[in-house]
């Protein structure tokens, strides 16, 4: 199995040492600020999904409801009405 190799590595072992030493110190560069930041905006987004998610199935479940009970009621069926005469009363 062959090592992992950055990219643009060399056959210099001294060479790949100071790329990663400086891969590492770049990464390491990112402050705390920027990591709370991150770590906030993963939290905002998890609860925007999740609350999404909570509506869908709120809204999902109310949609199968509301037609399985319109499916289960009798069909209204106008009733007949006989017309009749009225007489007009004179007092």
């Amino acid at each position: 199995m062959t090592p992992v190799r950055l990219a643009g590595a060399t056959n210099e072992p001294e060479l790949d040492d100071r790329r990663r030493d400086a891969h590492v110190a770049a990464v390491a560069h990112i402050t705390g600020e920027a990591v709370a930041m991150a770590n906030s905006l993963d939290l905002a987004m998890l609860v925007l999904a999740s609350l999404g998610a909570l509506a869908f199935g709120i809204l999902s479940a109310y949609a199968i409801l509301r037609v399985g009970f319109a499916l289960m009621r009798a069909p209204s069926r106008p009733a007949l009405v006989k017309a009749q005469p009225e007489a007009a009363r004179t007092s």
